[in-house]
């Protein structure tokens, strides 16, 4: 009769609940959501080198933030959640186009390198958080969280959970403190400051040996990266100087070579003139043109060199500008990774927080064994959120497992089941029956 009863429940779960979804999932069209992990990359064709040219600083890896958005440079944020990998890929080429004015859409491609977890609690092995592999069933769920729990009491079980959970906590707050302390140092080298604010909170604990170690970092690499970046700015201000100086050396010396040009071009009409009378040696004669054809020469060279000098300042400018530019490029796509983590790590830790309450609260209805030592079912309840309500149900072994659902594995009561239990398995074969009349 049970076998019956889970069978009703889990197409019941299938149609009501999750049906549309595992469609979806069927058909490759995947939906993403938070803690989804993405490897973006963004390809224009130039036609006039006749090249793919790839777009580095969109190009990476980003993680979808807890307000379902991702965060890329130079367009910003993105609604990830809820849209399949495609559709995200043909809305970042589109706000690229749109954000800077190109003729035609680059070619964006986008894939999932990491699905966000799925969590499994109650009367197994090893409770927590798990990476989500595709085509996911309850059984091989509770397979990877090591089977059922064989050797303490579900109580016991609950307690290490709650433990591991609190562990994961502190974890998780080390995490959040050490990227709060870089996300101060990012900031203030976007602002170009000279000195890292650090938030409040953080500030009343730099005490804390710790926290104190994690400043003293970040302060370091702040000031290494500062005064790497101006040292090489101030090497290239050096370089200004020089070739200004040479350029107001060779103007001076054209203006010498006009005068001097000038004074032979004089001379040597004056030669000519009398050559044309018979008055002046032809010899005389020669030797003037010569100088004049030198002197135009130099002052050509001097108008060259004079040119290369005012392109090599032009470049140092140019150069300057790309440095500056390349320092708050790398800077900026940092923060925003930063940011990306921060939303991430507050996800889990309320994710994790729910799981202690859950556990803290959560009653076994048995232990493992029964009164003559058999072994009991293992029933599935799986939490899911569907069109951004929470739902759940209990699922059949085989019914699949998608990205952030919570697994919860309990022990079959025999004929003495609980009374949530009870209700939603009458719920639900009343429901079934109801479809069959």
């Amino acid at each position: 009769m049970l076998k019956h009863v889970l069978a009703a429940v889990s197409l019941m779960g299938f149609l009501a609940f999750g049906g549309s979804q595992a469609l979806a999932q069927a058909g490759g069209d995947y939906r993403l959501d938070t803690q989804d992990k993405l490897r973006v990359r963004v390809i224009d064709w130039r036609t006039s080198v006749g090249d793919a040219n790839e777009w580095k600083a969109l190009s990476g890896e980003f993680v979808i933030n807890a307000s379902g958005n991702v965060a890329l440079p130079l367009i910003g944020d993105v609604k990830a959640a809820g849209l399949t990998t495609s559709s995200l890929a043909v809305m970042i080429s589109e706000k690229l186009q749109a954000k800077v004015g190109l003729s035609q859409r680059p070619d964006a491609s986008v894939e999932v390198i990491e699905y966000r977890p799925f969590y499994i609690l109650g009367t197994v092995a090893t409770p927590g958080e798990y990476p989500y592999r595709p085509q996911l069933n309850a059984l091989q769920a509770l397979s990877i969280a090591g089977g059922l729990l064989r050797s303490e009491s579900a109580g016991g079980a609950l307690e290490r959970e709650a433990l591991t959970g609190r562990g994961e906590l502190r974890l998780l707050a080390v995490d959040q403190l050490m990227l709060r302390v870089r996300q101060a140092r990012l900031e203030a080298e976007l602002a170009n400051a000279q000195q890292i604010t650090l938030p409040p909170e953080i500030s009343a604990r730099q005490s804390d040996r710790d926290v104190a170690r994690l400043v003293r970092e970040e302060q370091l690499l702040f000031d290494v990266r500062r005064d790497s970046l101006n040292s090489q700015i101030a090497s290239m201000n050096s370089t200004k100087i020089v070739l200004a100086q040479e350029i107001d050396f060779l103007k001076a010396k054209g203006v010498s070579l006009d005068r001097q040009y000038e004074l032979a071009k004089r001379e040597l009409d004056n030669i000519n003139s009398l050559a044309a009378k018979g008055l002046a040696v032809s010899g005389r004669q020669l030797t003037l043109e010569q100088n004049t054809a030198q002197f135009d020469t130099s002052r050509l060279e001097v108008s060259v060199a004079s040119l290369r000098a005012k392109q090599d300042l032009s470049k140092m400018d140019r150069e300057i500008a790309e440095l500056r530019g390349k320092f708050r490029t790398e800077t900026l796509v940092t923060l925003n990774e930063v940011r990306s983590k921060l939303a991430t790590i507050a996800e889990k830790f309320d994710t994790q927080q729910a799981l202690i309450a859950h556990s803290e609260a959560y009653q076994p209805a048995l232990d493992l064994a029964g009164p003559n030592g058999e072994q009991r079912r293992p029933i599935f309840r799986v939490t899911r959120m569907v069109d951004g309500v929470q739902k759940s149900l209990v699922i059949a072994e085989t019914d699949p497992i998608y990205p952030g659902d919570v697994l919860s594995v309990s022990r079959e009561r025999n004929s003495q089941r609980s009374g949530a239990l009870d209700f939603t398995l009458r719920e639900t074969t009343a429901a079934s029956e109801a479809q069959v009349r």
